[in-house]
């Protein structure tokens, strides 16, 4: 890898070396679970007004300025690097050859205010958890459609929903191929047979006159059940206790006869699914 000129102005050799090799075992050693469909990756440059390394990302997909400022991170290069690497341990990291758009490094506005990625940039959001940057887009595209004031980071979001959906997509879809390839004898219950189950409760909706219930058991198979189950359901809290009054975090234990085994198509995208149908407490 060569250094950028710009960076060699103020490094010395050893640090370059010692960065390079770093960025280098990082790029050779990614997980073959990264994320794909986009290309994208940060780089290291070098700040517009001081000695400082700083973090950018690049996006291909974008339609317009692709690359973003993300923080500052050292004045020496090989701590840069380890820093860079932390931050982003399943995406690319190089040194900026100064090819792409550059912008001013004052859009504090794309970092979260709130929320579980408070001080985080929305474009990190957008590639680590598509899910949380599809929310925030519903949420913003609701309030537009009712007229009501978006933030800067708003109408950011609405600005460019293609493109979010289009990462969106594509992680549900790596998701899906990644469990299609997941045998169905992994799948609990066999088909056609009445069988045990012990699942946790991950959710419950109330429909009035029944209640959807989304269960996992230890191995992350997931169950999809409609019914009114609370006189059919054995439900242990703590050390032996039971309770007809199920909650989310229980833990049930029944037996059903197993209807069929699949891969959900619909949202969400990849979930096995074990249906099941009669529900008898054992």
């Amino acid at each position: 890898m060569k250094v950028p000129q710009k960076i060699q102005k103020i490094t010395t050799e050893e640090e370059q070396i010692i960065a390079i090799d770093f960025i280098n075992t990082h790029n050779k050693n990614l997980s073959n679970t990264t994320k794909q469909g986009d290309i994208y990756y940060a780089y290291i440059s070098v700040g517009s007004q001081h000695k400082m390394f700083t973090l950018w990302t690049y996006f291909s997909l974008r339609k317009f300025k692709p690359d973003n400022f993300i923080t500052i991170l050292s004045n020496n290069l090989v701590l840069a690097v380890q820093k860079a690497i932390e931050r982003y341990p399943n995406i690319p990291i190089h040194l900026d050859a100064e090819e792409v758009y550059r912008r001013e490094e004052d859009e504090a506005w794309k970092f979260l205010s709130f929320g579980k990625y408070k001080e985080r940039h929305i474009d990190e959001i957008i590639i680590e958890d598509p899910e949380y940057a599809v929310w925030l887009l519903k949420e913003n595209t609701n309030r537009s459609n009712e007229g009501k004031r978006l933030s800067k980071l708003g109408v950011y979001l609405v600005q460019h929903s293609n493109y979010i959906w289009d990462v969106w997509k594509s992680y549900r879809t790596h998701q899906a191929e990644e469990v299609v390839k997941t045998s169905t004898k992994n799948f609990i219950g066999k088909i056609g047979e009445i069988s045990q189950f012990e699942v946790v409760v991950k959710s419950i909706k109330d429909f009035s006159e029944f209640y959807v219930y989304r269960m996992e058991d230890k191995d992350g198979n997931i169950i999809i059940k409609v019914g009114k189950l609370f006189d059919c359901f054995i439900s242990q809290k703590g050390e032996n206790k039971t309770s007809t009054t199920i909650e989310v975090g229980d833990t049930l234990k029944f037996s059903a006869k197993v209807k069929n085994h699949e891969i959900s198509i619909r949202y969400p995208i990849g979930e096995k699914q074990t249906k099941i149908g009669d529900i008898y407490k054992y």
